[in-house]
């Protein structure tokens, strides 16, 4: 290039870069360090306010504020390809550690961004890459930083209109980040594709990518409490692949495939050894917390024996009120206590509702709720005692009670409900949080969201426990009677399904994307699906 006209070039873009800034103000400002051989328009180091981005200079006050470039370092404009000094360069056969120059690119981009932050420039270009040869790191680029992409680095770095700068990014990562709080951030001639998250059984941790989103990229334009921040796309393409989908609910694995089963009934105790013979503590089945026994099984109480008469059984509990199923007394033959009540099943989870929630972290879905548990069994009724009398105990016999009845069986706990099934992930070509977007000739692609996850099966209700026996008595004398056997808890309700994730162009808070400059080719039925600040 001539020397005289190069030099002339960087005169006129530090000029025009200062008089955009500063008006009129910028009459009777000596513009100083901006020759040749120190081109501030380039480097934006040395030069007065308002030039440079550097320490919030150029009217932002968070040194987000994008310059326009002199016209040798835009590459739209620039002769012969663009200038050497413009910032820092990156090809896809560049090294680590490199100058970022023309002739000693640097192979990573987000090297060169901190290069470029750090040395003032805040500008980025990037060679053009084959689609099956891509970058392949996931980029953060924070306010005031400019990527051009599809540039023809065999040809002087020259704009090539055929060509991008293709980007991806490791699986379940996001291959552009874009931090435009208080500023702005500038991306031209980028195709920029999310992998698809893939469930591959054969790896061990396949699990770790149910529900994962594929999402190209994500502007952050912050909080919305303060200014928002400003992200332009140009000539870009930004594409997502397919979702994963949810999990599927977890299957009961603590412990047995079935609630705890009820314990066995307790024997009735001997005629004739005690004037009143007594029935023996009947089981309690404990369903849940130790210090709560509203949803404990237990199984009716014997009854007592006497010389003169016997006592009758009583109920199981739960329902004992509802169900009285403890033996009845006779005075010659004595009632078996009776089956206790099975429990209620648990009813199903409901589906997933609701679209999700979006953040700077990406997309996350919701699971469906779990089953409700199954309710534990009546315990058995307790059974009736025997009448004794000393006639007909052995002479010699501590007492003349008859024998007492055995305790029904405890009830089987209910089952616990099945968990629900996972969210699918989505598929975003473009998240915004509070950012201010601005297209030209942008394409925005979205493939399937992930199914969600089918629920669980719930537990099966314990079975309940066994009839305690009668006690025994002399051959001259009835035995006590049976307690009833304990009913099976209620099994537990199925999990809900989880829901399915999204096929969008663009999923935003805050700020409405506009709809010039972009076409979106998504699978669902919404393009742009607007979200809850988080």
């Amino acid at each position: 290039m001539n020397r005289e006209v190069s030099r002339t070039r960087h005169r006129l873009g530090c000029r025009f870069a200062a008089t955009l800034l500063l008006g009129s103000v910028a009459i009777g400002i000596q513009v100083s360090g901006c020759s040749y051989d120190d081109p501030c328009a380039a480097k934006l180091v040395g030069c007065p306010l308002g030039v440079g981005g550097n320490g919030g200079t150029g009217g932002d006050g968070g040194g987000g504020g994008i310059v326009p470039p002199p016209a040798g370092c835009d590459p739209e404009i620039a002769e012969g390809g663009v200038d050497e000094g413009c910032g820092v360069f990156v090809a896809a056969n560049g090294r680590g550690g490199a100058d970022g120059t023309k002739t000693e690119p640097l192979k990573s981009i987000n090297e060169a961004i901190e290069l470029a932050v750090s040395g003032g420039s805040k500008r980025v270009y990037l060679c053009a890459t084959d689609e099956d040869e891509p970058f392949d790191e996931a980029v953060t680029v924070p306010a005031g930083v400019t990527l051009y992409g599809g540039l023809n680095c065999s040809a002087n770095w020259e704009l090539d209109r055929t060509s991008k700068t293709h980007l991806t990014a490791p699986q379940r990562d996001v291959p552009l980040r874009l931090n435009a709080s208080n500023g702005t951030v500038r991306i031209l001639d980028l195709h920029v594709k999310a992998k698809p998250i893939v469930i591959d059984f054969d790896d061990p941790d396949y699990a770790e990518n149910y529900g994962k989103s594929s999402i190209a990229a994500i502007a952050d334009g912050g909080s919305g409490e303060v200014e928002n921040g400003s992200v332009e796309f140009v000539r870009c393409t930004l594409e997502a692949d397919e979702a994963a989908p949810g999990a599927p609910g977890v299957p009961f694995t603590s412990g047995s495939q079935r609630a705890a089963q009820g314990q066995d009934g307790s024997a009735g105790n001997k005629a004739c050894t005690a004037a009143l013979v007594p029935a023996n503590a009947p089981p309690q089945n404990d369903c849940g917390t130790p210090d709560d026994p509203s949803d404990d099984s237990i199984g009716g109480t014997g009854g007592s024996g006497t010389a003169a008469q016997a006592g009758a059984g009583s109920a199981g509990s739960p329902g004992e009120t509802e169900n009285l199923n403890g033996g009845t007394r006779g005075t010659g033959t004595c009632g078996d206590g009776r089956l206790g009540r099975n429990g209620e099943d648990g009813g199903p989870g409901a589906n997933a509702s609701g679209k999700g929630k979006l953040s700077s972290d990406g997309y996350t879905g919701s699971a469906g709720e779990d089953g409700k548990p199954g309710t534990p069994g009546q315990g058995g009724g307790g059974g009736a005692g025997a009448r004794g009398g000393s006639g007909a105990c052995p002479a010699g016999s501590p007492g003349t009670g008859g024998a007492s009845g055995g305790s029904g069986g405890a009830g089987g706990c209910g089952g616990k409900g099945g968990k629900g099934g996972g969210p699918g992930g989505a598929s975003i070509a473009l998240v915004s949080i509070h950012a201010k977007l601005s297209f030209q000739e942008v394409q925005l692609i979205a493939k399937a969201g992930g199914t969600g996850g089918g629920g669980a099966a719930g537990q099966a209700g314990g079975l309940g426990g066994e009839s305690g026996p009668g006690g025994e008595g002399p051959t001259t004398m009835s035995t006590g009677c049976i307690g009833g056997i304990g009913g099976n808890g209620g099994n537990g309700g199925t999990g809900g399904k989880g829901g399915d994730g999204h096929s969008l162009g663009i999923a935003y808070v805050g700020t409405p994307p506009p709809s010039e400059g972009v076409t979106i080719d998504a699978q669902g039925n919404d393009e742009t699906v607007k979200f809850d600040d988080p």
